[in-house]
């Protein structure tokens, strides 16, 4: 998936919005809440849970695809949340984060 695909994230965000809801409300996402996506593919829950957390809040996204992680950052730009939200190229497996980084919310879609 290349990362300008920008006529398909309306698609992605309306296919599977219910998904990432049911993810984000249960899972305890709140406004200020620091929150860890792993593998976001194409960014959500990541973007819906940066919209929910807020400039209080943080969210960072994992993904071991350098090309998803990208096509998700060039979305969470244009929707005005880069802000509050980074990309690390992660295996989910083996979650590379900086030391001394807690987190309220854990999602994985």
């Amino acid at each position: 998936m290349r990362a300008d695909g920008k006529q398909w994230w309306k698609t992605f965000e309306n296919g599977a919005q219910h998904v990432s809801n049911k993810l984000i409300d249960p899972g305890g996402t709140r406004p200020g809440s620091r929150v860890l996506d792993i593998a976001t593919g194409n960014g959500e829950p990541t973007i819906s849970a940066a919209k929910v957390v807020g400039k209080d809040g943080h969210v960072t996204a994992t993904d071991m695809s350098v090309e998803m992680l990208a096509f998700a950052e060039q979305r969470s730009r244009y929707l005005g949340l880069d802000d509050i939200m980074d990309f690390r190229q992660s295996d989910a497996e083996h979650l590379e984060r900086g030391t001394n980084v807690a987190f309220d919310v854990a999602l994985c879609r």
